[in-house]
């Protein structure tokens, strides 16, 4: 019934278990949902060229809209880069530094969501993108607060084994 065995299981098990699994998951999944934006906003731009393109009085509020959504294709993809190095520095280097980043960054793209938001429920007229652009910066805030109010682990923890 009981193993005679002397060596503990956590020896047995590869891995480390005080690295967090939980925020580098919700970084992933937060890029995820920018990957998506970026995917939407490929396939708004030629829309909108083709809506503002024939009227010759529009071609300036072409030029201001493709400006707007280039520059928001550009910060979905900085905001992801920067959401994968957090989620790189909390598994591998230090959780509350990583997840301070985490939230700093999360904070401006929810300001920037709203943008994003505007910009394509004009072109699409879905509830979905609208609420796609809310969920990447939601969960880039709650993995900056999960993994700054974590309790710090130890490098040594007291566990019973049972086999």
């Amino acid at each position: 019934m009981f193993s005679e065995k002397k060596t503990p299981i956590s020896e047995l098990v590869e891995g480390v278990p005080e690295r967090p699994m939980r925020e580098p998951a919700l970084v992933a999944l937060a890029c995820l949902f920018n990957l998506y934006q970026i995917y939407r906003i490929f396939e708004v731009l030629p829309q909108a060229a083709a809506y503002f393109s024939p009227d010759p009085f529009m071609g300036g509020y072409f030029t201001m809209v493709a400006n707007m959504l280039g520059s928001l294709l550009g910060w979905y993809m900085v905001y992801s880069v920067i959401l994968i190095i957090g989620g790189a520095i909390v598994y591998f280097a230090n959780r509350r530094a990583g997840s301070a980043l985490i939230l700093v960054i999360s904070i401006i793209g929810l300001l920037m969501s709203f943008v994003g938001i505007g910009m394509m429920f004009i072109f699409s007229l879905t509830i979905v993108d609208a609420i796609t652009a809310l969920l990447a910066p939601i969960l880039g805030l709650l993995t900056g607060v999960y993994g700054i109010r974590s309790p710090q682990t130890t490098g040594e923890s007291t566990s019973h084994e049972v086999i």
